[in-house]
């Protein structure tokens, strides 16, 4: 759990670091940074605002749904907010609108939400019934506009996506009578097997660090990361404990279809039809566009098995999360 005493220095450095030619962030080394810098460090080290259109309790660890104001976070009622952006060609639509700086799952509603009491936040039944309330009835918005015939869940540590994918199963039951919802369908690579994704010549990371000794350098960073994630995560890849994190943008394949015969099936009909992926959060969109990637890829093979389709690439594919962010500089 964070002590109190840290949240509470978290948001007065966030007050302070206000200037716009430049922030002083208040470290051993008292380093200076730019603007963009500044953001992106106050992002990766506090994670939260007091004002989010929910009312935060910084001595009770408790949040509160609140239509008083809408400073952080937009939980209105109106369609989510859309993102073209992140992920060319792929729509992401957002339930609730983050109008401040807040990163992903270290913001007080997500770690309520999720019940994630190693960070000590949480929510009442009262207010997380009106919260859910408020995210069926978007859910609604969302699906009266966007027939769908597939829709994929991503997996995550959390319970939203659980949740997520429990309402739009119910809503869409009136909208898109036929979609078909699969979930457990993607699973986490292991931490080798992404490293030989990215060991592949036309791989993203190759790509990037396209000299012996560029490479040599590069794994030389990552490669703390990786034990700990053969230490701590069981072996299973996670895009949180890469760091630096500028190098997660050039590690592109992390997830894989499970070894299903029914799968391979229902994949085989996913051509030309409306795909709909749900996500908890999306940040940067690197687990997002790993779950784009596979999908397009695997349905672009089955013209290896099924020449009679005459179009191997689905109608669409969209994402729908709960929260989205918009992008920052490393």
């Amino acid at each position: 759990m964070i002590p109190k005493e840290q949240i509470q220095e978290w948001a007065r450095i966030s007050r302070e670091l206000s200037e716009k030619d430049g922030f002083k962030v208040r470290e051993a080394t008292d380093t200076i940074l730019s603007e963009a810098d500044a953001e992106h460090h106050i992002m990766e080290r506090c994670g939260l605002l007091l004002e989010m259109g929910i009312n935060i309790n910084t001595d009770t660890m408790e949040v509160e749904f609140t239509d008083a104001h809408e400073d952080g976070v937009d939980t209105s009622l109106k369609e989510p907010s859309v993102d073209s952006k992140t992920i060319p060609g792929v729509n992401i639509y957002s339930i609730f609108q983050r109008n401040d700086k807040l990163l992903n799952d270290g913001n007080p509603l997500i770690s309520a939400l999720k019940g994630n009491m190693d960070d000590g936040w949480k929510i009442s039944s009262e207010n997380k019934t009106k919260l859910l309330e408020r995210i069926r009835a978007i859910i609604d918005l969302f699906c009266r506009k966007h027939p769908m015939s597939f829709t994929i869940v991503i997996p995550s540590g959390g319970n939203i996506n659980s949740m997520l994918r429990n309402m739009l199963e119910e809503v869409m039951k009136q909208y898109s009578p036929d979609n078909i919802i699969l979930d457990g369908v993607i699973e986490k690579m292991t931490v080798d097997e992404v490293e030989e994704e990215m060991a592949k010549p036309n791989s993203a990371f190759n790509k990037e660090f396209n000299t012996q000794e560029k490479r040599q350098k590069a794994w030389e960073k990552l490669r703390p990361s990786f034990k700990r994630m053969q230490d701590v995560n069981g072996g299973i890849f996670s895009y949180k404990l890469i760091k630096p994190s500028r190098y997660r943008a050039y590690i592109t394949h992390v997830l894989k279809f499970a070894d299903n015969p029914e799968l391979k099936e229902m994949i085989s009909k996913m051509p030309d039809k409306n795909i709909l992926i749900i996500d908890d959060t999306v940040t940067y969109g690197n687990t997002t566009r790993s779950a784009v990637n596979l999908i397009r890829d695997t349905i672009s093979n089955i013209k290896s098995t099924a020449n009679t389709i005459e179009n191997y690439a689905p109608k669409s594919i969209s994402v729908l999360t709960l929260f989205s962010v918009k992008q920052y500089s490393h």
